[in-house]
């Protein structure tokens, strides 16, 4: 976000580690990382402090955790934080992704991070009472196969928490989600966000037409005043 950076004692444990210089992901492969690394991670990262109140209920009840998607692995760092107990695994497709997850997330024996994609999760049926997938759906492959993969992988009556940017967004939401973020990411956000959204996005449409297929309980939405949809879809 820029301008002021927590401390520890504001979220509960250790900050994760700052980004490299190196690591790009998805459809901004021609942006200067440094861009995905100081504006991109970083704001994210504080939705990623939320996930404590999002879901708190199945973050209690959980012993297992998949992060699909889980890019630098800031995600798995900051919910050990809060519920150690959780065995947490983060797959993610890019080799950058994975070195940088790694040096994340350290040497915790609760957290895993392997080089896979959504479209063929290397564990058996039903291993994860939780599974969560952030900004990660839209850069999916097949995401009727991912999604069929998440649920194989999903135990009964588990959770899968899904939110993404929403390519159908209008100018309104976009332009209230800017003004909680830097000036910095405000410039950003209005010379290539707002010009690419309907490229990078997801829609709750086309995803909820995907899982006619799938017997997931629940569907997307788009969300009300800020450009996201989202899901937590049970089995």
């Amino acid at each position: 976000m820029g301008e002021r950076r927590l401390d520890e004692a504001e979220v509960g444990g250790s900050i994760p580690p700052a980004p490299t210089q190196k690591i790009i992901k998805g459809p901004f492969t021609k942006i200067p990382s440094i861009f995905y690394n100081k504006i991109g991670i970083n704001v994210t990262k504080y939705l990623f402090y939320l996930v404590e109140v999002i879901l708190y209920d199945e973050l209690c009840n959980a012993k297992s955790l998949l992060d699909v998607g889980t890019g630098p692995g800031y995600l798995p760092y900051i919910i050990n934080q809060a519920f150690p107990q959780i065995k947490i695994v983060g797959i993610d497709p890019s080799d950058e992704m994975i070195r940088e997850s790694e040096r994340i997330v350290g040497r915790n024996p609760n957290i895993k991070i392997l080089k896979a994609s959504a479209m063929q999760i290397p564990y058996e049926n039903e291993s994860f009472d939780l599974i969560i997938s952030t900004f990660s759906i839209k850069h999916w492959e097949d995401v009727g196969k991912g999604l069929s993969e998440v649920y194989r992988v999903l135990k009964n009556n588990g959770k899968f928490w899904c939110v993404d940017l929403d390519k159908n967004a209008d100018s309104s939401k976009l332009d209230r989600m800017f003004q909680i973020t830097s000036p910095v990411y405000k410039f950003f956000a209005k010379y290539i966000i707002k010009s690419t959204i309907r490229s990078v996005g997801a829609s709750s449409d086309e995803l909820n037409s995907l899982l006619q297929k799938i017997p997931f309980h629940g569907k997307f939405v788009s969300a009300k005043f800020l450009p996201i949809i989202y899901a937590k879809l049970s089995k």
